[in-house]
């Protein structure tokens, strides 16, 4: 049955967690020719994943969960690297004023249709079509000119998950081992100790006397002479 963790315990090992996905995903992002965005961007990186792994961390995790978490880590991060600072050698779009679109030169023609219709035909048709943003395009070329290395950063991200596995794994049978030790303790020494002996109260006795009353029996007067009505009145 799986151990709840504490607050503190789930936010450590997300911490932790966070902590191994932004370097492996960094790594990463630097054997493909990338760059690195200022601590800010690193930090909300490590801050969202550090989240997201304290949600599925309530628990002592499994195998796959950790390793998923890794990989998944691993591809956030460096997808979010990309898009944040890009590669080396990435084309630089300038970002230059949009030319203002020439006014229409009205020429009186008789009008067929509607306003909006007449409108729509004097704008001119025809628009650039959304650019690809350049760190999509040269992720997905990095990954089909080099499958073997795309390939390679995933098994050692499977590697590390499995490394921390096996600790937390370790962590929560220490932890076991830990609380079995000081349930034990405390019982000896409750054993040694014995009872905490309880201090009886002082009786207080009442300022005055008690009148005591004779008891009257009944049998002390003697027997009764008893019978039916008429056999005392003969006698």
């Amino acid at each position: 049955m799986p151990v709840r963790a504490s607050l503190t315990l789930r936010w450590a090992r997300a911490a932790v967690l966070a902590s191994v996905a932004l370097g492996t995903g960094a790594v990463a992002h630097l054997s493909a020719d990338g760059l690195l965005p200022g601590p800010g961007g690193l930090l909300v990186l490590a801050l969202a994943w550090t989240t997201l792994a304290a949600m599925l961390l309530g628990r002592q995790a499994s195998t796959l969960r950790l390793v998923a978490l890794v990989v998944g880590g691993q591809a956030f991060v460096h997808t979010g690297l990309a898009a944040m600072a890009g590669h080396r050698g990435d084309p630089v779009t300038p970002h230059a004023a949009p030319s203002p679109l020439p006014m229409p030169t009205p020429h009186p023609v008789p009008r067929t249709g509607s306003y909006f219709d007449q409108w729509a035909q004097s704008r001119p048709q025809g628009g650039a079509a959304p650019a690809v943003p350049a760190w999509l395009v040269h992720a997905v070329a990095d990954v089909a000119e080099h499958p073997a290395m795309a390939l390679a950063h995933v098994l050692a991200a499977v590697a590390v998950g499995l490394w921390l596995a096996v600790g937390e794994r370790a962590l929560f049978a220490l932890l076991a081992l830990t609380l079995t030790l000081v349930v034990a303790l405390v019982r000896r020494l409750a054993s040694v100790l014995g009872p905490v002996p309880l201090v009886p109260r002082p009786v207080r006795r009442a300022s005055y006397g008690l009148l005591r009353v004779p008891r009257r029996d009944v049998w002390s007067l003697g027997p009764v002479r008893r019978g039916p009505p008429f056999l005392l009145t003969a006698a």
